[in-house]
């Protein structure tokens, strides 16, 4: 039976921003460790629904007496907002993203995914909230825009003979599969900000939906373990469960709460670049100059659509 929900509130007026950007910092990081452990596990014989198991399983154990305290569909908030919540950032999502890194490198990855979440949740609160935004903002997404727009033309002119076009037609599936997640996790953002839930609520009820659902799909699908090494399986219990599905999703929430999903959103400027050289150094994945330049201008939108600097003066009432 699902009890009295008690909200977290954010931290003072002086104190929030600061603690809303160490946050968001810690989620970016993990994140970016995120990109490239799933893109190296999506070179072996693991498939998207086994990576799914180690991400939510262990935090839906962990988390689960708090899951169990407030219930699964918590009567002080609608069950439209935890559907969003789960398909936003829990199953859906990660099915959606484990299916693009597959063929899509590592700093494609981070420019797609992390780098256009802002555009995506200036859209949704533009058309929800009717949020407005500033010059810089606005310039900021176009950059995203047009960064986004050069990686997927970049794809589309590379190679003319018939296994280029192959590979190419998989890399334009995974573009296109990772804004699609992208656009999902902006959504969880803004149902996050207005479900009433902690961090820690949201983090469990997420995980716990989502660990249901990826264990009705290996029940229908197969496991497929067999074959792994253990240090593999280890690192992805480590990185998928303990990392990405319980710290970053519990850091998120407090991003969410302190800045807004706007401006906590903005701090995946980082996501790229860190991406990028993770997957040079641990991957080998080494981007062109193309590509640099696209993950250069999704990140310099990003920064002028975060909205962090100071706003513009105004004027003394009459």
């Amino acid at each position: 039976m699902a009890t009295h929900i008690a909200t977290i509130h954010p931290a003072t007026t002086a104190s929030a921003p600061l603690i809303g950007a160490g946050a968001a910092c810690i989620t970016v990081v993990i994140w970016a460790g995120w990109i490239v452990a799933t893109r190296f596990a999506g070179e072996t014989a693991l498939s998207p629904i086994t990576i799914g198991l180690f991400r939510y399983g262990p935090p839906a154990v962990l988390l689960a007496p708090v899951w169990w305290r407030c219930g699964l569909l918590p009567r002080q908030c609608p069950w439209w907002t935890i559907a969003v919540m789960v398909g936003g950032s829990g199953a859906p999502f990660f099915l959606l993203a484990a299916w693009a890194m597959r063929s899509t490198p590592a700093a494609q990855v981070g420019a797609l995914l992390p780098g256009t979440m802002p555009l995506w949740a200036a859209l949704i609160g533009y058309l929800v909230a009717g949020d407005r935004f500033r010059r810089s903002q606005r310039l900021g997404y176009l950059a995203i825009a047009i960064g986004t727009m050069l990686m997927v033309g970049l794809a589309v002119r590379s190679g003319s003979s018939a296994s280029s076009l192959g590979r190419q037609a998989s890399s334009l599936q995974g573009q296109a599969l990772l804004l699609l997640a992208a656009a999902c996790w902006a959504a969880y953002s803004h149902a996050f900000k207005r479900s009433g839930l902690t961090p820690l609520q949201g983090s469990a009820i997420t995980a716990a939906w989502s660990l249901l659902l990826h264990l009705l799909l290996a029940g229908l699908f197969g496991f497929g373990l067999r074959g792994i090494a253990p240090e593999m399986l280890t690192m992805q219990i480590v990185v998928q469960g303990l990392l990405s599905g319980l710290i970053a999703m519990f850091s998120y929430g407090v991003a969410v709460r302190n800045l807004g999903a706007a401006r906590a959103s903005a701090f995946s400027a980082l996501a790229p670049v860190l991406a990028a050289l993770g997957g040079a150094v641990l991957l080998k994945e080494y981007p062109g100059f193309g590509d640099l330049g696209a993950i250069a201008l999704v990140t310099l939108g990003v920064i002028l659509a975060s909205g962090l600097g100071p706003s513009p003066a105004r004027k003394p009432a009459a």
